[in-house]
């Protein structure tokens, strides 16, 4: 009964010891309804002439609810620890239901103890506190409950905060990588950069480019556009051949008429090597 708990507590801390005190006390306390009720219960006589401990004894008899103690300690031992249910919370249960089960204090201990580690599901926090000694006197439920607290505590921070090196793989698992254009790279070791193939910037991937529905206005292609088009790329390689054959074709003219200009076969012979290496 609470009602009583906290009645004996405040005797305890105001110094009250005399028992006619304490009756006078309880009385007063009572609401209206209680105090016809326990009037009626201590008919033929008046509260106020028995003793404060026959007042509480009557009260507890009849506020106690009845209830069988199988009942209550079939409810412990299939107790069992939610999902939703922090260590504390489900060792504070633990503690509430072994309560009802009039154990004796020492073995009170020790089923709280186990019904809060075989009640535990599965996993990392029920097998550390399964590697314990159970007949250790070490083995104590205070002892292992900090153990769980301590392990659930990790195992949070380790949700709440994923691996750098978890991350980097992520990205890379999620994005192109290609190789900077121009033929070099901005140190000697090549640096790889990231590089979409639709239209050609670094600041996205190309499965999430914007244009990747857009049309080549070069191949008429869907699917990426001009500045990267493979197209435009053989059309300028081309255009520098032709423009190279062009370039040649001019040397060479220039370079007979000066031939038949020249004055020795030696000179002659020079432009023609050179002619030779375009």
């Amino acid at each position: 009964m609470i009602f009583k708990v906290k009645l004996q507590q405040w005797f305890v801390a105001n110094l009250i010891s005399d028992h006619d005190v304490k009756r006078a006390i309880l009385i007063s306390s009572l609401s209206d309804e209680t105090y016809i009720l326990l009037r009626n219960l201590c008919v033929p006589k008046e509260p106020d002439t028995e003793k404060f401990e026959e007042l509480m004894h009557k009260l507890n008899i009849h506020c106690a609810p009845v209830q069988s103690l199988f009942t209550a300690r079939e409810k412990l031992y299939h107790a069992a620890q939610n999902n939703t249910e922090s260590v504390g919370e489900w060792a504070a249960r633990v503690r509430s239901l072994a309560n009802q089960c009039s154990f004796s204090q020492e073995m009170l201990e020790t089923v709280i103890r186990d019904i809060f580690v075989v009640g535990m599901p599965d996993g990392k926090i029920k097998d550390r506190l399964k590697e314990e000694n159970a007949t250790s006197s070490q083995a104590k439920f205070p002892r292992l409950f900090e153990l769980a607290q301590s392990k659930e505590a990790v195992m949070r921070e380790k949700l709440e905060k994923p691996s750098s090196y978890s991350e980097f793989h992520r990205i890379r698992e999620n994005e192109e990588y290609f190789m900077e254009s121009g033929g070099k790279s901005n140190n000697s070791k090549g640096i790889r950069v990231k590089k979409c193939s639709v239209c050609g910037r670094n600041n996205h991937i190309s499965a999430e480019c914007r244009f990747k529905n857009y049309y080549c206005n070069i191949c008429k292609i869907q699917g990426h556009l001009a500045p990267v088009c493979s197209q435009k790329n053989r059309t300028q390689q081309k255009n520098k051949f032709l423009s190279a054959r062009q370039k040649k074709s001019h040397y060479l003219s220039e370079v007979s008429e000066s031939s038949i200009q020249s004055d020795t076969e030696d000179e002659n012979l020079f432009w023609i090597e050179e002619i030779k290496k375009y």
